[in-house]
């Protein structure tokens, strides 16, 4: 798995939180988030990639320890509480997302040569 892929499940996450817990902020942060917004690899706003990319600094990303990964970056997100996105979620729920998004052609399975 690599960095973006897991922004990307990040992102899949945060989303389905909001839909069934809407809020403005919670809105505007997914916006930014957005991985689909343009052609290439990237968030919406460059900084949102940008500062998970910071966060990753180069760790190797595996299914298996992704998750961590997710949490933990979501407790430095400031302009909102995502952390809640995650809430109930077991390690066997996310790892099977992440097999069932990773099992099919997505953006950002060849990155970083993208």
């Amino acid at each position: 798995m690599n960095e973006f892929e897991l922004f990307t499940m990040i992102f899949y996450a945060v989303d389905a939180y909001c839909d069934d817990n809407p809020t403005d902020e919670l809105n505007a942060f997914l916006g930014q988030m957005s991985p689909f917004t343009f052609k290439g690899i990237d968030s919406a706003d460059s900084a949102v990639f940008s500062d998970f990319r910071s966060f990753i600094n180069h760790q190797t990303i595996t299914v298996e320890n992704s998750l961590k990964y997710a949490v933990d970056y979501a407790k430095t997100v400031e302009c909102c509480n995502i952390t809640d996105a995650f809430d109930g979620i077991t390690d066997e729920q996310w790892r099977l997302a992440c097999a069932d998004y990773l099992s099919k052609p997505h953006k950002g399975e060849n990155y970083p040569e993208e």
